[in-house]
């Protein structure tokens, strides 16, 4: 997973605060986004440029996440859900808080200084302080641009 993308892309792809389905990860994004009842923090490249969805949700929203991937009919594989309809793929890997000791650690990474991606009622971006985190704790991989 990567984190250090511009997010300003993705206006690009959004219209009147929806997300435009221009792409496979984007319809995927935009639906699993409906389930959501709390902030899900994006990991990698967001829709519509990521090719997949890197997604750290607290227990409840993993547990609506995974129900939406299997009647989706996307196939597990540890942390990775796939699913492959005819020339397209759509993938995410999905990761919960549940397994963060303290559990203030977790909520802080869902609530401190994210931001809301544009499009999304429930997706925010990592603070540069819960990349640190993440990268620390072997989630991400910390790009080397400077930017």
């Amino acid at each position: 997973m990567w984190v250090g993308v511009d997010y300003s892309d993705l206006e690009r792809g959004c219209t009147g605060g929806t997300m435009r389905p221009t792409s496979s990860s984007a319809q995927v994004a935009a639906a699993i986004d409906a389930t959501l009842t709390r902030p899900v923090l994006v990991v990698g490249s967001p829709p519509p440029s990521g090719r997949d969805l890197d997604l750290l949700a607290p227990e409840a929203d993993y547990d609506a996440i995974i129900g939406w991937l299997a009647d989706a009919g996307f196939l597990r594989w540890r942390q990775s859900w796939v699913r492959f309809d005819g020339a397209a793929t759509s993938a995410a890997d999905l990761s919960s808080t549940a397994h963060w000791r303290p559990k203030a650690d977790a909520s802080s990474l869902l609530s401190e200084g994210v931001e809301t991606i544009p499009g999304y009622a429930n997706r925010v971006t990592p603070s540069p302080a819960t990349v640190l985190l993440l990268a620390a704790r072997g989630m991400v991989r910390v790009s080397r641009r400077v930017g």
